[in-house]
């Protein structure tokens, strides 16, 4: 699947839970650890951290994910799920989360969660 492929099937597809067929290029939301391609990230955003607004302003993929990450988890029963309420994900959509997100929030991205009322929870350690 090349980028004008995957660019057309999130468009497609938006709102619904897909993961792509590739780990290659995958990258982690530094807030709610939701795991999606770049190009996912920019044509639709964050589906937990609309606040964001990653679609509509250049540059803020890069700020706010981030392809350092380790581990993969899939949410698809958030009621059900003891995974999530230990990850505490619960509130989040169904999708692939990150156990660890190594790189934390920086400050501009701090300030700008500050200003949308956001709370940051660390997940850069596994417990």
């Amino acid at each position: 699947m090349d980028d004008h492929d995957e660019e057309k099937l999130a468009r497609d597809l938006k709102g619904e839970y897909f993961l792509t067929n590739s780990l290659n290029g995958l990258r982690a939301c530094k807030v709610c650890t939701i795991i999606q391609s770049a190009t996912q990230f920019t044509v639709n955003g964050c589906p937990n951290c609309t606040e964001l607004k990653m679609s509509e302003e250049r540059g803020r993929v890069n700020l706010c994910t981030t392809p350092h990450f380790e581990g993969l988890i899939c949410i698809l029963d958030k009621a059900q799920s003891w995974v999530g309420k230990y990850q505490r994900l619960q509130g989040q959509v169904k999708g692939s989360y990150a156990v660890r997100v190594f790189e934390k929030p920086n400050n501009d991205l701090r300030e700008l969660m500050r200003r949308k009322d956001m709370t940051y929870v660390d997940r850069s350690t596994s417990s």
